[in-house]
């Protein structure tokens, strides 16, 4: 129980970690909104996540500490005059969204500690 429950507290870390860095493309998206030719960046943050998620339990699984994200362009926007892609309301929805899963993965990440703390002192007896 121990292990499943540390494999949860490294994925959420993970995960915190992934959010945050989004949360940091995401303001300097907005930050570049009339910068020429800037085009709008993102993170492989749920694809990544998904193959961890995927492969956990197979006989090559893999460690969340092996997991990394990679900053990509965002493709299919609308390009404006001077060569920039950044739709300032569409990041701000993003940079809220981003938020609400960074808020339910620190309640996650707190609940998995609880049940870690739960458990090791019912060990002790």
């Amino acid at each position: 129980m121990i292990d499943n429950i540390n494999k949860n507290i490294d994925l959420l870390q993970k995960s915190l970690e992934g959010l945050w860095k989004r949360n940091e493309i995401i303001s300097n998206n907005i930050a570049n909104a009339e910068s020429s030719d800037y085009k709008a960046k993102d993170l492989d943050f749920e694809q990544m996540l998904q193959k961890y998620v995927d492969k956990k339990d197979s006989v090559q699984p893999i460690e969340a500490s092996d997991i990394r994200f990679s900053i990509l362009n965002r493709t299919g926007l609308s390009i404006k005059e001077n060569g920039n892609n950044v739709n300032v309301e569409t990041e701000m929805v993003s940079l809220s969204v981003n938020k609400m899963k960074y808020d339910l993965a620190t309640e996650a990440l707190r609940n998995q500690l609880e049940l870690l703390r739960t458990v090791i002192e019912e060990s002790k007896g």
